[in-house]
């Protein structure tokens, strides 16, 4: 079942999570409802996402110190990776310099696997009041043909398949305010 939740919704619970911050002897733990993965199964190197949906005694999203969301993840041959989660509004461009949001503001994790195999992974939650851990999660890492990520090696760059990276950069300079962020989109298409 996925929720729906107005700009309304998120501003009350914003303010009840205040009232309760600032309120004497309110210590409730933070609350995991879902953890949503894009997939069952992630090609090795693509990308793994989570949205997760948790209640939690915060004021600012974006401030580690008040709301944390990590996800461990533990490799099939017992590697662990520490993952941070990130708070995140979609939004379109309707016009040269107008962005309007799009949907509803959301807590996201992204991870890409490096090995083959089944991966567990336990996403947590912490505010001022404590830690809160979501149910034992797994997905499965399948082969793929990617070359790996990106790293230096001496004085250049290579995949971790040991190709080298030939990096090729373009000078795109800032546009003018009254030709919009459109601009870009165009500019971008003419390369």
């Amino acid at each position: 079942m996925t929720a729906k939740y107005s700009q309304n919704t998120w501003v009350s619970f914003v303010m009840i999570c205040t009232l309760l911050m600032l309120s004497p002897g309110a210590v409730a733990l933070p609350v995991i409802f879902s953890v949503t993965a894009n997939s069952p199964t992630v090609a090795r190197y693509e990308k793994l996402e989570l949205t997760v949906h948790f209640s939690a005694t915060f004021i600012n999203p974006f401030d580690f110190d008040q709301v944390n969301l990590k996800t461990k993840f533990f490799s099939p041959s017992g590697k662990q990776y520490v993952m941070d989660g990130f708070y995140m509004q979609d939004y379109v461009m309707n016009a040269p310099n107008q962005l309007t949001p799009a949907g509803q503001p959301k807590w996201l994790l992204r991870f890409a696997p490096d090995e083959t195999g089944t991966w567990n992974y336990i996403v947590s939650v912490t505010d001022a009041a404590g830690t809160t851990s979501y149910e034992n999660r797994q997905f499965v890492c399948t082969p793929s043909s990617h070359k790996g990520f990106i790293k230096r090696d001496g004085n250049k760059l290579k995949f971790k398949n040991g190709e080298i990276f030939q990096a090729l950069g373009v000078n795109l300079a800032f546009q003018w305010w009254w030709d919009g962020f459109t601009i870009y989109e165009d500019w971008i298409d003419e390369l």
